[in-house]
């Protein structure tokens, strides 16, 4: 199971690729994972929109990734590592593969 975490506006983004045949997919909101946070389903977490969430939703994402990390769980991203969209154009910038700046 793949489960997408994301901003409660944006999960439509995610949403779709749970009715693609043979891809287990669940996307919760930042406030579920918070909510759920003692039952979570064991699975591949994948954490999105950070740039769309406060920076409080954004440390608890933080806290939460290193709790799954802890109890074994796959975790694709840091939230605590993630460049900004702007750090992430810059980089892009600086490493050649986009030719504009930030």
């Amino acid at each position: 199971m793949i489960v997408f975490v994301t901003s409660d506006t944006h999960r439509y983004t995610h949403e779709a690729l749970a009715f693609e045949e043979g891809i287990n997919v669940t996307v919760l909101s930042y406030g579920e994972l918070k909510e759920r946070a003692k039952a979570l389903p064991i699975a591949t977490y994948i954490f999105t929109d950070l740039d769309r969430v406060s920076p409080e939703v954004r440390r608890h994402a933080s806290r939460s990734y290193r709790g799954l990390r802890q109890h074994g769980q796959r975790v694709l991203n840091d939230p605590a590592r993630m460049p900004s969209r702007f750090g992430l154009l810059r980089a892009l910038n600086r490493a050649g593969i986009n030719d504009f700046d930030a």
